[in-house]
């Protein structure tokens, strides 16, 4: 059995295929509410820092990253370390106007999760995010990095 839990080795869920977005991405643009998207791979949630333009993001609800990224924040990787290099389990995120949230997240097909991450905050200054773990660590991303806040 994997040490993170969920069912398996660990062998079988790192070797379990990345799930792929171009379901959930067609069905999102479908609403025309989308303004940006960014598909988290390597580099982390740098990649977001990417589709914003003279702005900052708060991503200031974040569920504790579970499975091996949970597993490996307790065995003592640096947040700042794991959101940089990894997603947390998050793959995909769609900027969208506060209204239109609703409306987006009914499009979501079935098989992805989603949820308001946070929100945009232009006081942030551009290519800005913040990451607002459960714990009360402030992350601090641009485009090459992640540190503490």
């Amino acid at each position: 059995a994997a040490p993170w839990g969920g069912g398996g080795t660990a062998r079988s869920q790192l070797l379990t295929p990345t799930l792929l977005y171009p379901r959930l991405v067609e069905a999102v643009a479908a609403t025309g509410a989308v303004h940006a998207a960014a598909n988290i791979t390597g580099g982390g949630l740098t990649n977001l820092c990417r589709v914003l333009h003279g702005s900052g993001m708060v991503l200031d609800r974040w569920a504790a990253p579970a499975g091996v990224f949970g597993w490996l924040l307790e065995r003592g990787v640096a947040p700042e370390v794991a959101y940089e290099t990894w997603n947390m389990g998050v793959g995909f995120v769609v900027v969208v106007e506060a209204a239109a949230a609703g409306e987006v997240l009914a499009a979501v097909p079935d098989g992805y999760d989603a949820w308001v991450a946070g929100h945009v905050d232009a006081d942030l200054g551009a290519a800005t995010l913040h990451i607002e773990l459960p714990d009360g660590t402030t992350l601090v991303a641009d485009r090459k990095s992640v540190r503490r806040g």
